[in-house]
């Protein structure tokens, strides 16, 4: 931090010496509302510096390194990774130097899209992780959080996960970025082409059994004879199981995600609706396999909104609150979960009104096929922060595939349908010509997936409204919504072309409609 230098009317206030955080104080206008966040290396950790924007008079300047930004509360947080139960800001270098197995992705406003979709449209690129999926935040810190326990210290770990997809995958990359072995069971039908890249990423791959359960059965008795068996020189070998989406790391892993959107979108204007949220944004629309995607973007949200309080606090003290924008913004973030039908664990729930599980998995878009989603999706879908509102979107194969499509032709980015089926939310229903269209009716779910399931709405192909204009209040051209593009390994371009033959075929022209379950109350 040496070499920082004020001048003019600058004054120095204060000197943090725990963090190498220098503060200023100069008198400026007052400015708009909104949180940065940024990160940065001091003393030999990671930590996260959460800057606020807000009306205020008097206004302060944190200079770090080569950035400067208007602040009036400045929090010092240790980094989220490992998690606070990894311990504090203050534990010695050597236990916080470990390298992140996840990168910040990202994001961008799409033109070609926004036009289609009739709002602004932001991509959260998480396709370009090194697992090329959002599974390298989520199990990297799962993966990170046990390589930086004390009580690991000095011992050999070996991570083993069940696995044919994205989860595997990310459990692969992070084991080898932190020079740690990792095993992945597959059942024996897994596709050569997967097998190759978890191989490539670093892991050994065993293939046994018919599906994930019996290859899960297998991994577990690897891991009791590895345990059974110490290694040459008498060192412990500690075998780790890593579960996919259920675990808290996880979830904290994700929600550094919401931490990148809080300063890579635009900040909001004075009279903008978003200026009174977490981020600024009025949606995000997210894939629900699991739940660990969502849960780590609500997660991520709740920690921003103490900033975004203190922020309204001091502008209404100061007389500067907007009554307009007060009175008439709806100041919720929708988070819209989307899944695919014969894959929609999180609608057969609110369905029935309690945690269940599907009978099988129907949908081709296999990195969504979970029975049953966490307890922490259930309970925030039910429950959701303050300043949150959730809703469930169920789209067909056909659906998940134009999206992918759509995504391709447009951006040039080649995902799964686990992720089109996010992309092609943000601009359904599909549109037919309106003669052809029957009117909507109330549909109860079928357990075997194979019929729309709500208790909600069936949203018809032809109907005039889009998704988005149903789910978010007050929608227009400057209405602002990110798409999470959470990538994913089981694509190619014969997929691809495959996906486009059948659409031309016809593919999806008989589906019953689409499934909007109404939302959750703040």
């Amino acid at each position: 931090m040496g070499g920082l230098k004020k001048s003019g009317r600058w004054q120095k206030l204060e000197k943090l010496e725990k963090y190498g955080v220098w503060l200023y104080k100069k008198k400026l206008p007052p400015a708009p509302g909104f949180c940065l966040v940024r990160e940065a290396e001091f003393q030999g950790f990671r930590c996260r510096i959460l800057i606020h924007f807000c009306h205020f008079p008097y206004q302060s300047f944190l200079l770090s390194f080569q950035y400067s930004f208007v602040a009036v509360g400045i929090s010092v947080q240790p980094d989220i990774t490992p998690s606070a139960a990894m311990g504090s800001i203050e534990e010695p270098k050597k236990q916080q130097r470990l390298r992140l197995p996840w990168i910040e992705t990202p994001l961008i406003e799409s033109t070609s899209l926004s036009k289609a979709a009739g709002c602004r449209v932001f991509l959260k690129l998480d396709n370009l992780q090194p697992s090329g999926s959002f599974k390298s935040r989520g199990i990297g810190n799962l993966v990170r959080s046990h390589a930086a326990d004390p009580a690991n210290k000095g011992k050999r770990l070996h991570f083993f996960i069940p696995s044919a997809g994205n989860a595997g995958l990310g459990a692969a990359f992070a084991a080898s970025a932190l020079s740690y072995p990792c095993t992945v069971t597959v059942p024996l039908n897994t596709k050569p082409v997967m097998v190759k890249k978890l191989q490539q990423a670093g892991a050994r791959v065993v293939q046994h059994g018919v599906n994930l359960d019996e290859a899960a059965v297998r991994m577990r008795e690897m891991m009791k004879e590895l345990s059974d068996h110490p290694t040459p020189g008498g060192t412990e070998v500690v075998a780790i199981e890593l579960h996919p989406f259920d675990r808290q790391q996880i979830w904290e892993g994700v929600s550094s995600m919401s931490d990148e959107l809080a300063y890579q979108l635009p900040p909001a204007e004075e009279n903008d609706p978003c200026l009174h949220k977490a981020l600024p944004c009025d949606a995000i629309v997210c894939s629900v396999g699991g739940g660990g995607l969502m849960n780590g973007l609500i997660m991520g949200i709740e920690r921003q909104a103490p900033m975004l309080e203190a922020s309204a606090n001091n502008a209404s003290t100061n007389g500067t609150t907007s009554a307009t924008t007060a009175s008439t913004s709806d100041d919720n973030i929708h988070i819209i979960a989307t899944e695919t039908r014969g894959a929609h664990s999180l609608a057969a729930s609110i369905e029935k009104g309690s945690l269940t599980s599907l009978p099988k998995i129907s949908s081709a878009a296999s990195s969504l096929g979970v029975l049953r989603i966490s307890q922490k999706t259930w309970d925030y879908y039910n429950s959701p922060p303050k300043g949150i509102k959730t809703h469930s979107l169920v789209l067909s194969d056909a659906d998940a595939a134009r999206g992918c499509l759509r995504l391709a032709e447009d951006e040039k980015i080649l995902v799964e349908l686990a992720c089109g089926v996010s992309v092609e939310a943000a601009f359904g229903p599909h549109h037919q010509p309106e003669t052809d269209v029957p009117p909507a009716k109330k549909v109860k779910l079928s357990s075997e997936g194979s019929a729309p399931a709500t208790n909600g709405e069936t949203v018809v192909p032809g109907i005039n409204k889009t998704f988005l204009q149903q789910l978010i209040p007050n929608f227009g051209p400057q209405t602002r919504v990110v798409v999470v593009v959470c990538g994913g390994s089981n694509v190619s371009l014969s997929m691809a072309a495959e996906w486009r033959e059948k659409l031309d075929a016809g593919w999806g022209s008989d589906d019953p409609g689409s499934i909007v379950v109404p939302p959750t109350s703040a």
